[in-house]
């Protein structure tokens, strides 16, 4: 039988076959050892950081918050490694924005709320948490988690901490100033325009 292909273009393919292999393989070694790495020490910096790293990983980002306090959520803000740890709060705060907007249903929507409502608290290092998640589609990521939930369920434990983040930057900046303004306007797109509100 005379094959399809000759031996060089199935070298190839081999070759390419391999280098996907030794890839996944690479990719997999590293998402381990991000694992063993955070599961070693879950509240510290080094923690938080393989949390972003890993992304999108809904099972490495529950544990994380089922581990963290509001010591241990904002006590570093207070510290030597207060800058560090502030950037990585943000990129976490987008993490689980984005896991209850997915997932407003979930279990464990009421418990990121919890988080994410200690992190737009209102001081003024939770106040750049709060500007950094405005732009990060944070009223678009809030209508959706209030779409995604059916209208038989707008009881949903979720519902009363979204509504609460959703007004905390009314609440966080004053009435007479462009962000409170555009924060406004924003809320009116995106929030109260959605039927059926639950408030």
């Amino acid at each position: 039988m005379i094959p399809i292909f000759g031996d060089e273009h199935r070298h190839r393919i081999n070759l390419g076959g391999t280098s996907a292999t030794a890839g996944i393989s690479e990719v997999w070694w590293m998402c381990r050892e991000l694992w063993r790495t955070f599961e070693a020490d879950p509240t510290s910096v080094t923690g938080l950081r393989c949390v972003v790293l890993m992304g999108h990983d809904q099972e490495v980002l529950g544990q994380w918050l089922c581990a963290m306090t509001r010591e241990s959520l904002l006590g570093p803000l207070k510290g030597e490694n207060a800058e560090g740890w502030l950037v990585l709060l943000w990129q976490a705060s987008v993490l689980i924005l984005d896991s209850v907007a997915r997932y407003p249903m979930a279990s464990c929507a009421v418990a990121h709320l919890s988080i994410l409502n200690m992190l737009v608290e209102g001081t003024e290092a939770t106040n750049a948490v709060l500007n950094y998640l405005l732009q990060q589609n944070f009223y678009p990521l809030l209508a959706q988690a209030i779409c995604s939930t059916p209208v038989k369920s707008k009881s949903t434990p979720a519902l009363a901490p979204i509504i609460q983040l959703a007004t905390a930057p009314l609440s966080t900046f004053p009435a007479n100033t462009p962000q409170f303004t555009l924060t406004l306007a924003l809320a009116f797109q995106h929030i109260l325009s959605i039927p059926l509100l639950p408030i």
